[in-house]
């Protein structure tokens, strides 16, 4: 239905639009044809031909002697001018690379036209034509730098301003993964639905053999360049008039790899004298052949590639598990300590298990029963399903996780397989001169296995997650007159993505299996779930559950280029069709939720010197009797004009849109040497609709955020003030009652100018010694404005998930015990579409909603170099870049919890400290506690031993606590519904706006070596500061709470991404061994072809580290952004130091008790529950403590600095002459030759009984890969 719908919109615009465009990847040449005197030269006969396809394009000098050829496909090109009374002058090896404007100009010598002066064009030309910044990584650099994955977008982290983010995006100067637009052939190659989520939104494979070269572009003042800051622009390769071709083999293996530092570091089970932690495996073929050559010669070639990658792996997981001595029901533990594992600051076990006393304990082991002591949970699960649960669950083979003395590690070789395949063909054709064509067909498969919910154990089910890519282009360029020329694109890109939990029967075997596993309840399966003590034997299915989508980007686009005197004009407008169908499962399956629900834990707290491990004992209580806090299950509609909910019902949806852009640019030469860029762009991003009518709003639109609280952000933490009205759903959008509201109000203003210009110093005079020469310095400057599009999933979240829209998730609990053995299934609802969820009923759903003047983000883009060709080979730039990110989308909870303007702060001061609160007794009645009996309940007492009033107070505001009688506690205490929260209808109300904001500024400076005497390097250096209110833009909703409502400015700070100083160089280097070498350069025969042929190729990158953030309880509010501590001595800096049991990185650092600890009262033995932890200094002053009740954390998000990364990749390849038609090639490339640890960020916790440690690496150990090709 969607690719119908496409097609005729794309029709449609073709019969009404007169010019549609999509942004070229072609190269411009232009330049100025003089005489001897200087003058220009008017009718000049202008070529410009490309030796490796016969084709030439001719222009004619204009009334300025300008000429431009706007259109040329990249390659090597000759550009040849005439004129009757002058020499032919031609330039050779023009070197046109994708998307480049590059300036030739030409001066013409007296004398007859039959005489000709060629000059070679020098290898290093610097950009006197565009303001933009960026790079370009060319076929050689492509195809020999060292990879171990054969992907070319690899590569862009090579280009300065460019910072990888881990595996999950690209940042560039300072903005948000979605604010890069990746092209393939002109043509947008990314998953719209994602967007900017992590690294492989472009859900398209770019084998180094599909692409011939790629531009980075880091800072955009071309109006040209749209749909984000950031521009990679790839194009595939093209056949020549030469048959050319290659076959490949490429392998890694287990074998020839380094060991993981942390594997070795752990050593020998003392028990099996196996290795503590097997080290991950890896078997991986990837092998194709690429061929291309003339269909007919000088007018139609053709390119075709086939790629194949089988990757089998086994990857080491270490997963929480029970000792066999718990399974028992007997829990150990040392009184008056903490147990903690032994990786940890004061493990009570070693690595082999055996129990170890820490110091200042209060007594030896104790091990006891946790059975007999709970009249409600008197002995374990009687149904056996707890048992066959657990059974999945193997015993323990290290002791480096978990408690170390009931739980610990089980570390296993999950399988994870993954298979590849690509086929993709290309055809380009020579109409004339004038018309010429291009036409690319692409397609992609993907199957993997524990990929997505992978598999916890051996004998637990895994997921499946079979994926496939379509992407077809069709370019027409055509030379209209001399003075005119137009382009013209179409294409599509379409991602399929399937995703089949372990449980899913069309999984396959593997899934029937899975749901053989499942616990029943009255014959319908639920996912059982456990305690956080360990990890749950089988994978949860989360919030999606099987999903199955297609993601459709239709596109169509026309760009016409006019030349008129210096001023070469540039136009023309984009569309694009956008449609998400497909479907999920997620909660269809009921889930149940571990705990004690109402009825509170007994006989536990109470055992002598049991301390803090009191939780650990209930968790292991509750898991073995089968305990249930809750169960819930969700229901969805199919719509339509009577809808109801039906259990099993996926959630379906279409979401659409259309994107609309246009510019114009003038490319003005001032004069030969001064290029003026002018220009306006517009881009206009359609709202998303959901194409079956039923997508889901509220009534009234983002002011229903509040609720019954009121309309705006005043309704904020004003208990008993109602000024608003129940917040209540309804349809939107085309098909529905309501089809002229939207989900938010276009954003009709994206207006963008661009301006910049670029200037070649004189090179002649006293200015010559300055400036090198003619063209050889240049000085540009550039300013940009940027939209960038938000994902499609965004409007998914919230259209689709709304709470009793469409999908509703109501929740089993109970006033009495909830155990496996009583639960009730399908759990009853009697919501029904678009009914108002009840202010007094189970907040279990989150509201999620936009602004209604939600805008289009935008990137504010400046830039200043100056750029030197130091040499014909050699080229220097130092710049200024930077960026000013505006309205960036952030999408946060407004249902902050209120302690501060209720009294309930006070309250809960006064009963921590030992005394009464009337307003505890009134709330805590209905249950039959009070101020003094809660200090003493199992469900309460953690809220008062950990500083933690936000948490009670949420737990006092949810449903999941209520009267035997029923009703809300709130209620029956006589407060008023909002007294905790703005809106309690709902567990959260997310409202997605424009109030993310980001700065960046840097020092760049770059060296480029071109390929001359075998050598070419291409080095940077990057000094910047990147600043933000938050990194929210690397995740597909936009999520991020702040830290309070009340104090929005204090979330500013260096973002997650930011590295202060990043070096980077790649370089390829011909050993100068062989024939026409330095050594043996008259060789030949045999030993030419073994001394011969060698070259080595490197890639080096070091980045200071990233900003990490201390972290501590949050007393204030349980907002999920990140809860500093509180500095009160100074933390001494970090350095990385190997130990006996681990790496740590702050020296001389111990962990102590909390001081607040010492005011909480020791009645109902609260003070030794709690688990509050401090850093102090080795002569145990506190350095950093936790936020007392009621307040915030002292320390600014990101004080600290992670630790520094560098590695170094290099390769060894020979290439051996067969014949002339054949070159056999072998390698090998080393990533991380020096199998150099690069460490991660430590624990900052300062709860943590890890804190400081650091337990995994930030790059991989080193990995060869054995490499083999045919080219011919």
């Amino acid at each position: 239905m969607g690719s119908r719908r496409h097609v005729l919109a794309l029709l449609g615009t073709l019969l009404f639009a007169s010019a549609v465009s999509a942004q070229t990847t072609e190269a411009t040449v232009s330049g100025t044809v003089t005489d001897p005197s200087g003058a220009h030269v008017v009718g000049a006969a202008v070529s410009a031909s490309n030796p490796a396809t016969g084709v030439t394009s001719s222009t004619l000098t204009n009334q300025a002697g300008v000429y431009v050829f706007a259109s040329l496909p990249p390659g090597k090109y000759r550009i040849a001018a005439e004129h009757p009374g002058f020499r032919r002058a031609v330039i050779s090896d023009v070197d046109l690379a994708v998307g480049s404007q590059v300036t030739v100009n030409v001066a013409l010598d007296l004398g007859q036209t039959t005489e000709s002066v060629e000059v070679r064009a020098a290898a290093t030309e610097v950009n006197v034509s565009s303001a933009s910044v960026g790079s370009v990584v060319e076929s050689r650099r492509i195809l020999d730098l060292p990879l171990v994955g054969r992907s070319a977008y690899d590569l862009v982290g090579t280009q300065p301003g460019v910072v990888i983010n881990g595996t999950n995006g690209v940042n560039i100067n300072g903005s948000q993964t979605g604010a890069i637009n990746y092209t393939t052939d002109g043509i947008n190659t990314q998953d719209n639905l994602l967007n900017g989520a992590f690294n492989t939104n472009v859900s398209n494979t770019v084998s180094v053999d599909r692409v011939e070269e790629f531009r980075v572009v880091t800072s955009p003042a071309d109006a040209e360049y749209g749909r984000g800051s950031g521009q990679v622009q790839l194009i595939t390769r093209a056949g020549t008039n030469q048959y050319h071709g290659s076959a490949w083999e490429e392998l890694r293996n287990t074998d020839l790899n380094a060991n993981d530092w942390f594997s070795n570091q752990a050593g020998l089970n003392p028990v099996t004298h196996l290795q503590q932690a097997p080290r991950n495996i890896l078997i991986r073929n990837q092998f194709g052949l690429r061929f291309g050559g003339p269909v007919k010669h000088n007018k139609t070639f053709f390119n075709g590639i086939w790629e194949e990658d089988h990757q089998n792996q086994r990857v080491a997981v270490n997963q929480t598990v029970y000792t066999p001595t718990a399974l028992q029901g007997l829990y150990r533990f040392f009184p008056g300590a903490t147990n903690a594992n032994a990786a940890t600051i004061v493990p009570t076990v070693d690595t082999s298990g055996n129990p170890v006393q820490p110091p200042n304990t209060t007594g030896p082991l104790q091990t006891i029963s946790i059975f007999g002591r709970d009249p409600n949970r008197f002995a374990s699960d009687p149904t056996g399903i707890m048992a066959k649960d657990l059974s999945l669950m193997p015993p323990p083979n290290n002791f480096l996780i978990g408690d170390g003395l009931n739980t610990a590690g089980f570390l296993w070789a999950r399988p994870v397989i993954n298979k590849f395949q690509l086929y993709e063909g290309r055809i380009d054709h020579i109409f004339s001169e004038k018309h010429r064509a291009s036409l690319t067909l692409n397609h992609q498969a993907y199957y993997s296995l524990n990929v997505a919910n992978a598999q916890p154990f051996p004998q637990s089910p895994s997921g499946l997650a079979p994926t496939e890519t379509t992407q077809f282009s069709l370019s027409l360029t055509s030379t209209l007159r001399p003075n005119l020329l137009n382009e013209v694109r179409i294409g599509v890109f379409r991602p399929r993505v399937i995703i089949w939990t372990e449980y899913d029967p069309d999984a396959g075997p593997s899934g029937v299996a899975g749901q053989g596993l499942l616990p029943k309840a009255a014959g319908v399966p639920y996912y059982l779930g456990v305690t956080g003590n360990i990890t749950n034997p089988l994978a949860a299915p989360g919030t999606t559950g099987s999903s199955n989508r297609m993601t459709q980007n239709w596109q169509l686009g026309d760009d016409v280029t006019w030349i008129r005197g210096r001023h070469a004009f540039k136009g023309g407008v984009v569309s694009r069709f956008i449609a998400n169908d497909g479907y999920d499962l997620g909660g269809v399956l009921p889930i149940s939720t571990a705990g004690a629900g109402a009825v509170a834990v007994q006989g536990i707290n109470t055992i002598a010197g049991i301390g803090t491990n009191a939780g650990g004992a209930q968790n292991l209580l509750l898991d073995l009797t089968g305990s249930i806090s809750s169960v819930t299950q969700t229901y969805n509609s199919p719509g339509g004009k009577n809808p109801a909910f039906a259990a099993g019902e996926s959630r379906y949806s279409d979401l659409v849109t259309s994107e609309y852009s246009g510019y114009f640019k003038d490319d003005f030469k001032v004069t030969p040497s001064f290029t003026l860029n002018l220009g306006v762009r517009y881009e206009w991003y359609g709202v998303p609709y959901d194409g079956l009518g039923r997508a889901v709003a509220p009534v009234g639109g983002s002011a229903a955020v509040f609720g019954a609280s009121g309309t705006n952000l005043g309704a904020l933490f004003q208990p008993g003030v109602l000024n608003g009205s129940l917040t209540r759903m309804q349809l939107i959008g085309p098909g529905t009652d309501n089809p002229n509201t939207k989900l938010y109000n276009n954003d009709n203003n994206n207006f963008a100018p661009f301006v910049g210009f670029a200037w070649s110093l004189p090179g002649e005079g006293p200015l010559r010694a300055l400036t090198g020469g003619k063209d050889k310095t240049v000085i540009r400057a550039g300013y940009g404005i940027s939209y960038q599009r938000d994902s499609i999933y965004i409007a998914h979240m919230n259209a689709s998930f709304a709470p009793n829209g469409l999908t509703t998730s109501p929740i089993l609990q109970s006033t009495g015990l909830l155990n496996v053995g009583n639960i009730s299934l399908p759990i009853p609802t009697a919501a029904t579409p678009l009914s108002v969820v009840p202010i007094d009923g189970a907040r279990s759903q989150v509201l999620y909603l936009f602004n209604n003047g939600l805008g289009d983000p935008y990137i504010q883009n400046f830039s200043f170099s100056i750029q030197r060709a130091l040499s014909d080979n050699l080229s220097l730039r130092v710049s200024y870049v930077g960026s000013a990110g505006n309205k960036l989308v952030r999408a946060y909870d407004v249902d902050e919890i209120n302690i501060l303007n209720n009294g309930f702060l006070q309250a809960y001061q006064a009963v921590q400290a030992g005394g009464t609160s009337p307003l505890i007794d009134s709330m805590l009645a209905p249950l039959g506690l009070n101020s003094t009996t809660v200090r003493s309940n199992s469900i309460f007492q953690g809220y008062f031993a950990n500083n933690n009033p936000a948490g009670l107070a949420a737990l006092l505001e949810s449903s999941l606590l209520s009267a035997p009688t029923g009703g809300k506690l709130l209620a029956l205490a006589g407060l008023p519904v909002n007294y905790f929260v703005a809106n309690p209808q709902f567990a959260g109300a997310v409202i997605t706006d424009n109030t993310g904001h980001s700065t960046y500024h840097s020092l760049q400076i770059e060296l480029n070596r071109r390929l001359a005497s075998g050598l070419s390097v291409q080095g940077s250096y990057v000094f910047s500061k990147a600043m933000g209110s938050d990194s929210a833009g690397d995740s597909a909703i936009f999520f991020s709470d702040y830290r309070t409502l009340r104090n929005e400015n204090l979330d500013k700070a260096l973002v997650a991404f930011n590295h202060a100083n990043v070096f980077k160089v790649n370089g390829l280097y011909e050993l100068p061994f062989g024939p026409g070498k330095s050594f043996g350069g008259s060789s030949h025969g045999v030993l030419a072809r073994v001394i011969g042929g060698w070259q080595t190729g490197a890639i080096f990158t070091y980045f200071t580290g990233a900003p990490i953030s201390f972290t501590g309880a949050n007393g204030l509010n349980t907002s999920l952004a990140t809860s500093t501590a509180t500095e009160v001595g100074p933390m001494p800096g970090g350095s990385v130091q190997k130990v006996g049991n681990g790496v740590i990185f702050f020296p001389g650092i111990t962990q102590i008790t909390d001081p607040s600890v010492a005011n909480i009262t020791t009645l109902g033995n609260l003070r030794a529950l709690s688990g509050l932890k401090a850093i102090a200094g080795a002569d145990g002053t506190p350095l950093l403590v936790n936020a007392l009740p009621g307040q915030l954390g002292g320390l600014a998000i990101g004080t600290a600095t992670a630790p520094s990364i560098w590695r170094l990749d290099m390769n060894l390849l020979k290439r051996i002459k067969i014949n002339e038609r054949f070159t056999f090639q072998v390698g090998a490339t080393a990533q991380n030759i020096s199998n150099t640890p690069q460490f991660s960020a430590p624990n900052t916790s300062i709860g943590s009984a890890s804190f400081g440690r650091i337990t995994g690496t930030a790059s991989t150990y080193r990995i060869i890969v054995l490499q083999s090709r045919l080219n011919f």
